[in-house]
């Protein structure tokens, strides 16, 4: 690895903002990086009115906190998550365990949980924006889902350009893309959705990630600032 004198010249953008226990300060500050984060979306809450089902299932830590915050029901039921980080979240808000926790990874996650939920109900937490990649795998007639917040691209963003840059969502990558169509450096991903958004643009020199966490994503950029 090269000196720490030239590492303090590495920058990172990352397109969320992030807390201050995230595993890229952990892993990176003490080294000297600059780390730029900045969510490239907007989010606004969409009051929703509660249904009945067996299951409520959350694609993401946004779905979770504009659900709660909005009084959205969670007892007695069971939860669902696309990934361990909303797992992790949503225990965070309700001291409560979740009965599904998803890969990440959409089509695993869409046989698992098409398995785990049978012949119940479920309700799926989304984003006016939402793929709604599960519910595509799933009988018509066996769910329902609340629009709980609204996300659009924010029209003015100013990023430094950096020598990698970390995506958490398509979005993020049309967004950041639309704004700086000839940047040319390192792309992270978080999953294979925002990892095919890359691809469709038309970008080059992109990885992804083992795992849809942030500690993955942070291995993942660990792992090539070795090799500098």
């Amino acid at each position: 690895m090269k000196t720490s004198s030239l590492m303090t010249k590495i920058n990172i953008f990352i397109s969320r903002n992030l807390a201050t226990n995230s595993p890229f300060h952990n892993l990176l500050h003490p080294r000297g990086i600059s780390i730029e984060d900045q969510s490239l979306l907007h989010f606004s809450p969409i009051s929703f009115t509660d249904l009945k089902s067996e299951w409520v299932f959350f694609y993401s830590k946004t779905g979770v906190r504009y659900f709660l915050d909005q009084g959205g029901s969670h007892n007695n039921k069971k939860i669902g998550t696309f990934g361990p980080g909303t797992a992790h979240f949503f225990f965070e808000r309700t001291n409560r365990e979740v009965d599904f926790i998803g890969s990440g990874e959409r089509n695993d996650v869409a046989i698992k949980f098409r398995k785990v939920l049978n012949n119940d109900m479920c309700l799926f937490v989304v984003g006016k924006n939402s793929l709604r990649s599960i519910q595509k795998s799933i009988k018509i007639d066996q769910f329902l889902e609340v629009i709980v917040y609204d996300n659009k691209p924010k029209t003015n963003i100013d990023i430094n350009n950096p020598n990698v840059a970390v995506f958490t969502s398509p979005m993020a990558v049309q967004t950041y893309f639309k704004n700086y169509p000839h940047r040319n450096h390192l792309n992270i991903a978080i999953g294979k959705t925002t990892f095919k958004s890359l691809c469709d643009c038309g970008i080059k020199n992109n990885q992804i990630a083992d795992n849809p966490t942030e500690s993955s994503m942070a291995v993942a950029l660990q792992s090539y600032l070795n090799k500098l």
